[in-house]
């Protein structure tokens, strides 16, 4: 699944041998389930995206008009 614009969109999967993978593995996560003790959490990771410099939180690409 992809999701254009979005950072790491294009990153490929983590391999069978990252200790992170593994650790999960261990403790009885199966690859494609979610997380949680009866596989009921998220199954995709949390999207993060890049916002354009020196802007904060609540900025729209639009400008706004002052009254």
């Amino acid at each position: 699944m992809t999701f254009p614009g979005y950072v790491g969109d294009e990153a490929s999967p983590i391999p069978e041998t990252n200790i992170g993978n593994k650790m999960l593995q261990s403790m009885g996560w199966k690859p494609g389930s979610g997380l949680g003790a009866e596989g009921e959490g998220i199954q995709t990771p949390v999207l993060a995206y890049r916002r354009l410099r020196r802007t904060g939180l609540g900025h729209s690409k639009t400008k706004h008009k002052k009254s």
